[in-house]
């Protein structure tokens, strides 16, 4: 192992722990207003996360931006020529204008989602951390 590999992949992986998290918190503000009893403090964004070992990470080309407010939709085509909608902060380096290539982290799913704000629905949306590729 190369000395420091490790421990930029470890810094790498904490920082897109945290953008996830303020991925969520967020969306959770603008899906619908949390229940009082909801017992998350992510809130309705819990319905859509993935449990760790089922997480989806893939590579492609950024063939659609579709830009809504603080948040950026990419329809991105897998490098086997599947198309995936993902959804990730628009301030995030992997939602810029200039970037075509991509790493997606997906962490969280929606097989139907509907965006009030683009007035538009997605079928299978993934909730992602977005990077370069």
């Amino acid at each position: 192992m190369i000395k420091g590999t490790r421990r930029t992949s470890v810094k790498a992986d904490l920082c897109a722990l945290a953008l996830l998290i303020a991925v969520a918190v967020l969306f959770a503000q603008h899906w619908r207003p949390a229940s009082k009893n909801d017992g998350s403090a992510l809130g309705p964004l819990t319905r859509y996360t993935v449990p760790a070992s089922q997480r989806l990470r893939f590579e492609g080309r950024v063939v659609e931006r579709v830009q809504a407010s603080s948040y950026t939709y990419l329809l991105v085509e897998r490098t086997d020529g599947a198309r995936s909608w993902v959804v990730t902060l628009a301030s995030s380096v992997g939602a810029q204008s200039q970037v075509s290539r991509v790493r997606v982290l997906a962490m969280g799913y929606a097989a139907h989602f509907s965006s009030k704000r683009l007035a538009r629905t997605f079928d299978g949306l993934y909730f992602a951390v977005v990077r370069p590729a």
